[in-house]
């Protein structure tokens, strides 16, 4: 059976062939663009990639010029050898090279951060040397005037009178009386001249002869004589000393040592205490009297003033207030009330709580003066003997039994045993330019690298 198509359905499938062969070009296109696309792609990945291996080829032959031409020994004998046994021998040489020469310059460095010291110690020579300051204080008790008590002073043989105007007074709140020489100061209050000395020796020094009235009932005296720098607070001497008992001739013979050590972060001390970051309260009260700065000093003032505050004893002190009108208060005994309530407490502060409490006042100062004192106490001499030299013992014939010289007069004598003084100095021991050197050295011995090598 024929098919008969008329002219309307041949046009109905050539528009159908037509859009079906628009459809497929169009296909066409669009995959041959795609694939334009992943080929220029690849091209590019290609064109990168050998631009990279050119890169990477010309670093490597750059880096193997550098490295022939290269001051370190080892590394272009590598690359120039051509057997293998050199560049086995040459590249175990190179490795305990680097190894061994990395090991002593990171001792170096690692040394260097642990900020070590050195200690030198020197013998200076004087001329002359500015005597240190004394003070006696005698047992609560005794209550007599400095020219009472004071029978003689000599100082490098030379005699001194007017004792009044040459020693200084005041009251301990433990020790009751004091009397202190060559502090800048007199009874008066007035400065007087800070006293050098020009010789050594047991002849020469101070010589001081001293009575004082105890009472019958005392078997002899106690005293408590305190050789320091002249800048040193009166109430220092609550912390040191060296006892003494009357009947006795002693001989106190001193040497001076002077430490200088290096501040943070080498010690954890202070070149300058104004510089301290905290609370610098008690540091500004010590140095606005014209004292050195001393740790001992300010935690000894610390603990009074804390225990003036936490006792309660009429005083308006507070942790970061401190109330120093208080302090005349205690010291000199003008406020009994104030002075018998602080005494229980500040026993019970200086045994537990002043160094927790005060360290955040009281820096460690890193410049120390000191005084090495060796004591040489006598018995003085008997009745009969006390007679045939009461010219050089003044005033002991006055005394009627030897018992009496026992309980009531005591001679001192102090002096320099040389005049010289022991420097301790701590210094630095690797620099920044020292740990440079180190470093460089090590390099050029074990490589053979110098600074030049990497320009």
């Amino acid at each position: 059976m024929t098919s008969i198509y008329t002219t309307e359905d041949l046009l109905k499938n050539t528009n159908k062939l037509k859009s079906i062969k628009k459809i497929q070009f169009e296909s066409s296109n669009k995959i041959i663009n795609e694939l334009r696309s992943r080929i220029e792609i690849l091209e590019k990945k290609l064109e990168f990639k050998n631009e990279n291996e050119s890169k990477i080829k010309k670093a490597k032959k750059r880096t193997c010029e550098l490295l022939e031409v290269s001051t370190a020994h080892g590394i272009p004998n590598i690359i120039r050898a051509k057997r293998m046994l050199p560049i086995i021998m040459w590249s175990v040489l190179t490795i305990l090279s680097t190894c061994v020469g990395s090991y002593y310059v990171m001792d170096n460095i690692f040394d260097y951060f642990k900020y070590s010291t050195v200690t030198s110690v020197d013998i200076i020579d004087e001329q002359q040397s500015e005597f240190p300051a004394i003070t006696i204080c005698a047992d609560p008790s005794f209550n007599t005037s400095i020219d009472e008590t004071i029978l003689k002073v000599k100082f490098d043989n030379i005699d001194k009178y007017n004792f009044s105007h040459i020693f200084d007074q005041y009251e301990d709140s433990i020790f009751g009386k004091c009397f202190r020489f060559n502090t800048g100061k007199n009874i008066y209050n007035e400065s007087i001249e800070i006293l050098n000395s020009t010789k050594s020796g047991k002849t020469n020094g101070l010589k001081i002869n001293l009575k004082f009235q105890f009472p019958s009932d005392y078997d002899y005296g106690d005293l408590l004589v305190f050789i320091h720098n002249k800048s040193s607070p009166p109430f220092s001497i609550n912390d040191g000393g060296i006892w003494i008992s009357t009947g006795s001739l002693n001989y106190f013979e001193i040497n001076r040592i002077f430490y200088s050590k290096l501040s943070s972060p080498y010690n954890d001390c202070l070149k300058n205490v104004s510089l301290f970051k905290s609370n610098k309260e008690l540091i500004n009260y010590i140095l606005r009297s014209n004292r050195l700065y001393a740790q001992s000093d300010c935690y000894h003032l610390c603990s009074h003033l804390f225990a003036l505050k936490e006792s309660n004893c009429n005083c308006n002190s507070t942790l970061n207030n401190f109330d120093m009108d208080c302090l005349p208060k205690y010291y000199n005994k003008t406020d009994t009330n104030i002075t018998s309530c602080i005494k229980e407490y500040l026993k019970e502060f200086r045994i537990k709580y002043q160094i927790e409490k005060c360290s955040e006042y009281c820096p460690l100062e890193c410049d120390i003066w000191m005084y090495t004192l060796n004591n040489f106490p006598e018995q003085l001499p008997s009745k009969g003997i006390i007679g045939e030299k009461s010219s050089n013992l003044n005033s002991l014939e006055n005394f009627q039994q030897y018992e009496d010289v026992n309980k009531h007069f005591v001679a001192i004598r102090i002096y320099y045993t040389n005049l010289k003084y022991t420097f301790i100095n701590q210094e630095i021991k690797t620099y920044i330019f020292t740990l440079v050197s180190n470093i460089g050295g090590l390099l050029g011995v074990f490589l053979g690298i110098s600074f030049l090598s990497f320009i």
